[in-house]
């Protein structure tokens, strides 16, 4: 009997069971004979039914290209099956499918397989992918240079002084590049200079330069520019010599005064040095600032009477120190005009002296001159024949080298002219005053001292 068979039949030591019947379940043995012949059918199928196993592999790619550059990924496609097989391959850049291609691949053997993209991308990530695989890849940004942060210094310089040319370079760009300098001095070119950097990289670009002459000239890098100013060397001279006073009395100081002018940008020292009467009287050594002017003063005293001339560089003026004599009453101080017959009688009823001039009508020219001490009176003969102005002047202390009062002077002159005349019978003779008189018939008029007789 089978093991697998039911039997009804009475065991010894088994109790007898009911005539139903009873499942028996299978066997060890069984479940391995079912295993042996599912091998044995997949052994049969393997060997009479081969088939492919077909698998692929991305090689590695760079992170980064340039722009234009041409972006490829290469797989190897291997069957790893005992039969001949394809496989689909589909490139996807930036998810949208670029190309796909079907791969024949013999048992046990590889195929390379390339796919290129070649475009001229934007700077930026993208991604690309092979089916299932996907890697993400940067466009670099090309070398892109800018010129900041330029500056002279200094900005101002005297002839030949260096100034000091800089710049930042920057290569904001991601890849390596070469930029050129060029600078120019007033519009000459003077430098040009290839710079190289890396990309988000800087340089500090640096240059000294001078110039001889004076001026404003533009110093330019790539499109920079700034003005240099070199500056005009001091240039002192004087001008405007100034005497305080044309007449002086003898101890009384005179101020001169000259004006130093630097025509220079720069400021200088300058020796002033005045000469009095040909000799050296004093100097003075000043600094004047550029594009300005500073005063100098002098006093100057003399004791004598006489004429000085004061002398600084090129310019020179004369004054006087005056000789303070009192003329005598009636002295004739000038007399031009021809003899004649006629007289003139002149009484001077102030307390000050006075001078009286004789011109022709409308002449400033004296051509005769009489001083009249005060409270006193005077008669001028041989006065020739005409018609004449008459001026006078009263004051104090008479200085004989100018021929006038230096103190409290008044001048006037008769609105009426006087006309002397003679015959065979007479001549005319006159009386003036030189004071106010009550109830006088004279007028007078002033007059200022440029139009006063000066002899």
């Amino acid at each position: 009997m089978r093991e697998d068979e039911i039997s009804n039949d009475l065991m010894p030591g088994n109790s007898p069971v009911d005539d139903s019947v009873q499942k028996v379940r299978p066997g060890k043995s069984k479940i391995f004979g079912l295993i042996v012949l599912l091998l044995a059918i997949l052994v049969i199928v393997l060997i009479f039914f081969p088939r492919a196993d077909i698998s692929f592999v991305v090689d590695a790619i760079p992170e980064t290209v340039e722009p234009g550059e041409e972006i490829t990924i290469t797989a190897t496609v291997q069957n790893s099956g005992r039969a001949a097989g394809s496989y689909l391959l589909v490139f996807l850049f930036d998810g949208l499918e670029n190309e796909s291609r079907e791969i024949n691949v013999a048992p046990g053997e590889k195929e390379i397989v390339s796919f290129s993209i070649l475009k001229n991308l934007s700077p930026g990530n993208y991604q690309i992918g092979l089916n299932e695989w996907a890697e993400e890849i940067k466009v670099l940004k090309p070398a892109e240079f800018y010129v900041e942060n330029y500056t002279l210094d200094p900005v101002e310089v005297q002839i030949d002084q260096e100034t000091t040319v800089s710049a930042k370079v920057i290569n904001k760009g991601e890849i390596a590049g070469s930029y050129e300098l060029v600078l120019l001095f007033d519009g000459e070119s003077v430098l040009k200079e290839e710079i190289n950097l890396a990309g988000n990289t800087s340089e500090v670009f640096s240059y000294r330069l001078s110039k001889e002459d004076p001026g404003v000239y533009t110093v330019a890098l790539n499109g920079h520019s700034k003005n240099l100013k070199v500056l005009k060397p001091a240039d002192i001279s004087v001008s405007d010599l100034i005497i305080s006073s044309s007449s002086v009395k003898p101890g009384q100081s005179v101020n001169v005064t000259v004006t130093a002018n630097n025509s220079g940008d720069v400021a200088g020292d300058h020796t002033v040095s005045l000469a009095v009467g040909g000799r050296d009287e004093q100097s003075k050594t000043i600094t004047v600032p550029g594009n300005s002017s500073e005063q100098v003063s002098f006093n100057i005293t003399r004791d004598s009477p006489g004429h000085y001339r004061v002398t600084c560089e090129d310019l020179s003026k004369t004054f006087t120190v005056m000789k303070i004599e009192r003329p005598r009453n009636g002295s004739v101080l000038t007399r031009n005009m021809a003899s004649g017959d006629g007289r003139l009688t002149i009484e001077n009823g102030r307390d000050q002296d006075a001078l009286v001039a004789l011109t022709r009508a409308n002449a400033t020219k004296p051509l005769l001159a009489v001083y009249v001490r005060a409270n006193s009176s005077t008669t001028i003969r041989n006065i020739a024949d005409g018609t004449y102005d008459v001026y006078f002047t009263h004051g104090n202390d008479w200085d004989k080298f100018s021929n006038q009062f230096t103190a409290n002077v008044s001048r006037m002159k008769f609105r009426d002219s006087l006309r002397f005349t003679t015959t065979r019978t007479q001549y005319t003779a006159w009386e003036i005053t030189v004071h106010a008189v009550a109830g006088g018939t004279a007028p007078t008029d002033h007059v200022s001292p440029g139009n006063f007789p000066q002899f």
